[in-house]
């Protein structure tokens, strides 16, 4: 996972200034990485989503950028639902996420899910819980200035100290 043998405690980045439709520009927490399939890179931002369930990236991004065989791949049973709730056809594969701080390389296997349709996609790639939040902790700072919108995050390697058999699956809430 990390390539170096160096120790490392947090990795720090500073939120980047997107710009929406409508010119006004918006603080988010933004991973530069390069996605690696099949021996080929290509160079992109990752919203750091706590609120994704999965990675996922655009249609573009794996069809022209790294020539994932979209139509090739095997449709997911569970459709993608976001805050629309419209369910959509998607596919998923593995992916190689690099990404550096300061001199160190972070590499990652990570599955990624592509929606089908070419159309209806997320305005950024996300980069979601399964499974990054698992090996890496997430801290969002906000309260270093006055200006509430500035902030930055900060990725911590995880180490799992304790036993995982210690811990239970929460009793399931069903909702209509």
């Amino acid at each position: 996972m990390i390539c170096e043998a160096i120790s490392i405690k947090a990795y720090s980045f500073a939120f980047k200034p997107i710009q929406t439709k409508t010119g006004a520009v918006i603080l988010r927490p933004m991973l530069s990485v390069v996605l690696e399939y099949n021996g080929k890179e290509f160079p992109t931002e990752m919203l750091l989503d706590s609120g994704a369930d999965y990675s996922i990236i655009r249609y573009d991004v794996a069809e022209t950028g790294l020539n994932i065989p979209i139509d090739t791949l095997e449709e997911c049973k569970m459709p993608l639902k976001g805050i629309t709730d419209d369910p959509q056809k998607n596919v998923e594969c593995e992916v190689t996420l690099h990404f550096d701080w300061k001199h160190i390389k972070v590499s990652k296997k990570i599955p990624v899910r592509i929606m089908k349709d070419p159309k209806k996609q997320p305005s950024l790639n996300l980069l979601g819980r399964d499974p990054f939040f698992y090996d890496f902790r997430v801290d969002f700072r906000m309260g270093y200035t006055k200006d509430m919108s500035l902030g930055k995050f900060i990725i911590y390697p995880e180490e799992k100290k304790r036993d995982p058999k210690k811990f239970k699956r929460p009793k399931t809430l069903k909702i209509d």
